[in-house]
């Protein structure tokens, strides 16, 4: 997956994106929070949860994406 303005990081900050993959499509999408946590909507609700938790439940590698833009976002 593509998207303009989130070129991949190493090293996370607060806030960046997580995108976990399957194939050619984000089967995932979380923030970052800090101390190895990250926030996003499940299927019951906003969940907070380690990288590592939602990497062996979704069953596929992160990448980490960075804002490094201003003004709309393009993909």
């Amino acid at each position: 997956v593509t998207v303009r303005n989130f070129p991949v990081t190493k090293q996370l900050n607060v806030g960046d994106v997580v995108g976990w993959s399957r194939g050619p499509r984000a089967a995932h999408v979380a923030v970052y929070l800090g101390g190895n946590l990250v926030i996003y909507a499940g299927e019951f609700g906003v969940k907070v949860q380690t990288i590592s938790y939602v990497t062996r439940s979704e069953g596929a590698v992160p990448v980490y994406r960075r804002y490094s833009g201003t003004g709309k976002l393009r993909y």
